[in-house]
């Protein structure tokens, strides 16, 4: 069967399920899905879509509704039929066009974000889709890409489908997660990962739960990565304490007293304070110079208000972990929690923490962690927090204790150890794996 008759049978497959194919939806969470994809988004501030293989417009009509400019492309007729309609009776602006997905009636740069749903394991000729969409792809631009994949982490494909002669076509037809990344990756995409979009399906049985496979043509701002990560944590101010919250202090104020050592009066920066847990903690156990630090003024006011209301004596003010508003060797312990694996570049970081600590100083970091990660879905899907601006550059999300203990050593800091803090927990994690990353300044010769 030559290309040209595998695409007809395919074709004529999605026109003869247009009628019926929005009941795929009904065993799903509306709800969870414009939530995830609101939040894979961000802002639309005037930005363009194309929805590739927009069926009866599922992707296309939430875009629109967040205020993108969106396309919608697919083969089958009788889909857009539906997708027109459904648009109009929303009273959304959305273009649609027949056209194939390997062969895209557009200009190069055309698009901010290119979306698609259920079309990877429809893909017969991956390399050449890949090459196309990423051509059309501004850069700094993002593919998301909705697909199901198997408590095995594959896709599952049913040869009853299309019929045995287009199912050997299908070069995704049972592909695993890692293999979709690492054929992202050979096409250019360089910033590509999988994020796992649970509770959406409500039958995971045959299918699995939902996942969004993110590929960037990459384009790294700092600035806007910054801007992206304080307005995340400004939004969850209110609400981070509700599952962050730290429990079993008595544990935790032991452990801090160790590390941070006898001198009550030293110089001590508590780096992403958050709502303040750890810098109020210091000062309830009797250090009297202690900052916290944070690029979230939302999250500040909360830790001021604790601080106020306990009388730990903490103070705070901002502070972006890559560039310190801190004079050189000024400090004396640098301390930080949960910091690590949103890191956007760790080694500048790391680098910058060092810079303002004097010698002989400490930079701890506290940080839940794990000797390795197991199965494939724990090895591949990452969080989504930031959005495409930041969240593929945090280079450390799912690194295992060897990676963050490679980080330190390789700093430059001196006898560097790993602490197991036994006992100390949050709400959210019942486990025993919280660690203190811990290294010295070099004392100057």
């Amino acid at each position: 069967m030559d290309e040209s008759a595998v695409k007809l049978q395919i074709k004529e497959y999605w026109n003869q399920r247009a009628e019926s194919f929005d009941e795929a939806h009904e065993n799903e969470d509306k709800r969870k899905w414009f939530e995830y994809f609101r939040n894979l988004m961000g802002a639309s501030a005037g930005q363009s879509v194309l929805d590739i293989g927009t069926g009866t417009g599922f992707l296309a009509i939430m875009a629109a509704e967040l205020g993108f400019s969106v396309t919608g492309i697919d083969f089958a007729e009788k889909m857009l039929e539906i997708a027109r309609k459904k648009t109009a009776e929303k009273n959304l602006d959305i273009q649609y066009l027949i056209a194939d997905l390997n062969s895209l009636p557009f200009e190069d740069e055309s698009f901010d974000y290119i979306v698609n749903s259920r079309v990877l394991w429809t893909l017969t000729d991956p390399d050449k889709a890949l090459n196309e969409w990423k051509r059309v792809l501004k850069k700094g631009g993002e593919i998301l890409s909705f697909i199901r994949l198997t408590d095995e982490m594959c896709i599952y494909t049913s040869e009853d489908t299309y019929g045995s002669e287009v199912y050997e076509k299908l070069v995704f037809k049972l592909s695993s997660g890692t293999e979709l990344i690492e054929r992202c990756h050979s096409c250019g995409f360089s910033k590509v990962d999988l994020v796992k979009l649970p509770d959406i399906a409500l039958d995971t049985e045959v299918y699995g739960e939902w996942y969004v496979l993110r590929a960037i043509k990459e384009q790294y701002n700092q600035d806007l990565a910054v801007d992206a990560v304080q307005a995340f944590w400004n939004r969850r101010s209110s609400t981070y304490e509700e599952e962050h919250e730290i429990t079993s202090l008595d544990h935790w104020k032991v452990y801090l007293g160790q590390l941070v050592g006898e001198n009550r009066s030293a110089k001590i920066i508590d780096l992403a304070t958050g709502t303040g847990m750890i810098a109020n903690l210091l000062g309830e156990i009797g250090y009297t110079d202690v900052t916290g630090m944070d690029i979230s003024e939302g999250m500040m006011d909360i830790a001021r208000q604790h601080a106020k209301e306990r009388n730990t004596g903490v103070r705070f003010r901002y502070g972006n972990a890559l560039e310190l508003p801190v004079e050189e060797s000024s400090v004396d312990v640098l301390i930080n929690c949960r910091l690590l694996w949103t890191l956007l570049e760790p080694e500048k970081a790391l680098a910058e923490w060092i810079r303002v600590v004097r010698p002989g100083g400490a930079v701890i970091a506290l940080h839940e962690m794990e000797e390795s990660y197991t199965s494939e879905e724990e090895q591949v899907w990452r969080h989504f927090l930031y959005g495409k601006n930041a969240d593929p550059y945090m280079e450390l999300n799912n690194a295992t204790k060897a990676e963050y203990l490679k980080l330190f050593e390789n700093s430059g800091l001196e006898h560097v150890k790993l602490v197991h803090m036994k006992g100390c927990q949050t709400l959210e994690n019942g486990k025993d794996n919280w660690y203190a990353l811990v290294g010295y300044k070099k004392e100057e010769e």
